[in-house]
C-alpha cells in the first residue's frame, strides 16, 4: 500500500509540474467553447490565435486515440499512438511500462469493443506548438456490469513527421461513492417525531 501511495504522490507531482510548466507558455481550449469565446480565450493566454488550430489538432488526436481504442482495443491503440522510443505508461501498482513488448506483456486490455473509454475536456499547448497535454474523463467497465470513472492526463509531443505522439498517459480513479442506506430508520422516526 505504501508503494501505491508513493506512486500516486509522484503522479500528482508530475501532473502539477507539467501543468505549471506549460501554463506560462500555453493556451487552453475547451471543446465545448464557442468559436467566438475560443478567440477571446486564446488572447487571454497571450498566444497566437494560430495556436487554436494546433490545440484543435491535439484534441482531435486524443479523440482519434479513443476511437481506435474502442474499435481495435487499448493495447493496439496504445501501440499506434504512443511514442515507442521515449514513451511510457504509469499505472498504480505496476512498474513503468516502456516499449511494445512491455506494454503487450503487461496488459490484457484488447477486448473489442474496449471496456475503456475517455473524452478530453481541455488541451494545453506550449508556445512552440510541438508539446502539450490533454486531460479529461474516463470510464472503465469492470466485472459484474460495474463501472469505474476517473480523470486522465496524456502528455503529447510532435514527432519528426509533425504528428502528435503520446509520451505518457496516466489516470486516477474517482473516489468510490459513500454508501448511505436509504432504509435506515432514525431514532426520531421510531418515536413518531
Amino acid at each position: 500500500m505504501k508503494n501505491i501511495t508513493s506512486l500516486r504522490a509522484v503522479l500528482v507531482i508530475c501532473i502539477y509540474g507539467c501543468i505549471y510548466g506549460l501554463s506560462a507558455c500555453a493556451q487552453t481550449f475547451s471543446p465545448s467553447t464557442s468559436p467566438d469565446n475560443r478567440v477571446a480565450q486564446t488572447k487571454l493566454h497571450k498566444g497566437s490565435i494560430q495556436h487554436a488550430d494546433i490545440i484543435q489538432s491535439l484534441i482531435a488526436k486524443d479523440k482519434a486515440f479513443n476511437t481506435r481504442n474502442v474499435t481495435a482495443g487499448f493495447n493496439t491503440a496504445t501501440l499506434e499512438f504512443l511514442d515507442l522510443q521515449d514513451g511510457f505508461l504509469l499505472e498504480s501498482g505496476l512498474d513503468v511500462l516502456r516499449g511494445r513488448a512491455a506494454i503487450s506483456a503487461q496488459r490484457d486490455l484488447n477486448d473489442i469493443p474496449s471496456p475503456l473509454r475517455w473524452s478530453p475536456r481541455e488541451a494545453y499547448v506550449a508556445s512552440s506548438g510541438d508539446f502539450g497535454f490533454t486531460w479529461g474523463d474516463f470510464q472503465l467497465d469492470v466485472e459484474d456490469g460495474k463501472r469505474k470513472t476517473g480523470k486522465y492526463i496524456t502528455i503529447w509531443r510532435k514527432d519528426t513527421k509533425g504528428q502528435w505522439k503520446a509520451l505518457t498517459d496516466m489516470g486516477l480513479y474517482d473516489p468510490d461513492p459513500v454508501f448511505a442506506p436509504e432504509n435506515e430508520v432514525s431514532e426520531a422516526s421510531d418515536r413518531g417525531m
